[in-house]
């Protein structure tokens, strides 16, 4: 950026901490660490504002702070266990119906044509 006003094209604004929910609740689990619940409040706004993805780069920088890995791994743990339990269930296949049904029409055929074959068979005696 050439000055705090101008966005060139191909750049994203970065938000500042007091403009950003996000980095301000950071800013309260940064201040306290150990408490627990400032890190519940955070991951409930990730969840809120749909930002877990954030919250999780957040956590994953930390952890290379040796005094902050376990709690940070912790915390990147229980996002991942809500994410995963917010994915929705992918609908069975398009093609799977399809190719149902060509297989029994499959089959039938084959039984068809199985059938007549014993018929003429039999009729030559």
């Amino acid at each position: 950026m050439t000055n705090s006003s101008t966005i060139e094209p191909g750049e994203r604004a970065e938000p500042r901490p007091d403009d950003d929910p996000i980095a301000r609740a950071w800013e309260e689990v940064d201040r306290d660490w150990d408490d627990v619940r400032t890190h519940a409040r955070l991951i409930e706004l990730g969840i809120a504002l749909d930002r877990l993805a954030d919250v999780a780069t957040r956590y994953r920088d930390a952890e290379s702070t040796p005094e902050r890995t376990e709690m940070a791994n912790r915390q990147r743990d229980r996002i991942v266990a809500i994410a995963l339990g917010r994915l929705v269930p992918t609908p069975p296949s398009a093609h799977a119906a399809p190719r149902r049904v060509v297989v029994a029409v499959g089959y039938l055929i084959a039984l068809t044509l199985t059938a007549i074959a014993a018929y003429l068979l039999l009729m030559e005696r």
